[in-house]
């Protein structure tokens, strides 16, 4: 073999040697391993592009986009730099930079999915509902069972209105991925058949902890009251503002309501499904216990421990509500107050108190919610219609519901 060929066989075998280095997490040998080969031959546009993910992932930004950039300059038919200069210019939100780059990545390799659902993504942040569809297309033919991709083809078609073409992604999705809870659940949502009496705990977890790292940014952004409405609710309770209350906050997600109850809870106690979730619920230094379990269960398992229980935006995904409100109401003590937001159901069919909407979540008629209340041994409940946030630019509607237990 000729020595230049020697040569570039070696350079091969140190740059993938440099790769493992970086995909096994030891960064600071990837480092020094892709700098040796740029020290070599400063031209070398796949370290380039290797050592400026590494940056770009140490938080680097601006060092991590520029040699990206100086790696596609070098070698501009290399689509997969196209498609990760792509997603560093969505991390530091330059989406028209990020459009060009994907669009130059499906242009070179028509076939690499993950670009096609990052311009996918692209467009259906902007509205561009159209668009997103024909790159979602593109990567539902190219690769079967991708996760995001199937979820977001759903999504346009709910978004452009048509129900049974999201339907049929989820026949579809349901029937590549089988032991999937998701698309299970938004089948029933959709199709009204098999409609279960709540979500399927793995669906719950797999939802939050996917949704966790943007959740709060997210309800932000959609005007989310639904803590607020609760909190300000409990100021009928005798501890309230005493700093004494034992106080649990159900389904606490990643812990809105925690900082507007430590001021009445003398103990505060968070549960609930989502491991990330409670990650970021105890970042924010507020409770005094963190429980990773399934609602009703851990309720049950606390007999007559709380003075106060919240449940805000929790009880959308269940349906039937009996189980979780006798639980509530056996977890609290004498004269307890349990406080909890739903989605209101103003209009039910003949016969119903409660429906699994499109979106995957349950909403209820209030004398439904009353008549549970009732049963399972609450006064008279405080029922106020109240606006939860907005979605699609239209407000979305709920009850906000309060009663004491009677005293025992």
């Amino acid at each position: 073999m000729p020595a230049d060929e020697q040569q570039a066989v070696a350079a091969r075998e140190r740059l993938f040697a440099a790769m493992h280095e970086h995909q096994e997490g030891r960064h600071v040998e990837a480092e020094r391993a892709y700098r040796a080969l740029l020290a070599e031959d400063p031209d070398d546009a796949n370290a380039t592009h290797y050592l400026g993910m590494l940056r770009f992932e140490a938080g680097a930004l601006e060092e991590g986009l520029a040699l990206v950039r100086r790696s596609v300059e070098a070698d501009p038919a290399n689509a997969h730099a196209w498609n990760n200069l792509g997603n560093m210019y969505v991390q530091t939100q330059r989406d028209a930079e990020a459009e060009r780059a994907y669009l130059r990545a499906t242009s070179l390799d028509p076939r690499l999915p993950a670009a096609w659902y990052n311009l996918a993504r692209i467009y259906a942040r902007l509205d561009k509902f159209e668009p997103a569809l024909l790159c979602l297309r593109n990567v539902t033919r190219l690769v079967k069972g991708f996760v995001d991709a199937l979820q977001t083809l759903a999504h346009v078609y709910y978004r452009l209105g048509r129900p049974d073409d999201a339907r049929a992604v989820y026949q579809e999705w349901a029937e590549e991925l089988p032991d999937d809870p998701t698309p299970r659940h938004m089948l029933a949502a959709n199709s009204g058949q098999d409609v279960p009496e709540r979500a399927d705990d793995r669906y719950i977890v797999k939802t939050f902890d996917g949704f966790a790292d943007c959740f709060d940014e997210q309800l932000a952004g959609l005007g989310y009251s639904a803590p607020q409405l609760v909190a300000a609710s409990l100021i009928v309770h005798p501890l309230y503002l005493t700093g004494r209350a034992a106080v649990l906050d159900a389904g606490c997600g990643t812990g809105w309501c925690g900082p507007l109850l430590r001021s009445t809870a003398g103990h505060l106690v968070g549960v609930d499904l989502s491991p990330r979730m409670l990650e970021l619920a105890r970042q924010r230094g507020v409770y005094d216990e963190l429980h990773e379990a399934e609602l009703t269960a851990f309720l049950v398992s606390r007999p007559a421990a709380f003075d106060i229980i919240v449940l805000a935006d929790v009880l959308c995904y269940f349906g039937r509500l009996e189980p979780a409100i006798r639980a509530a109401h056996d977890a609290l003590l004498s004269g307890g107050l349990l406080c909890f937001s739903v989605e209101a159901l103003a209009e039910a069919a003949q016969g119903e108190s409660f429906q699994l909407g499109q979106h995957g979540r349950y909403s209820h008629t209030r004398p439904y919610l009353e008549q549970v209340m009732s049963d399972a041994g609450f006064g008279p409940p405080g029922i106020d219609a109240v606006v939860l946030r907005q979605e699609l630019g239209q407000p979305v509607r709920g009850y906000l519901v309060s009663s004491r237990c009677a005293a025992r």
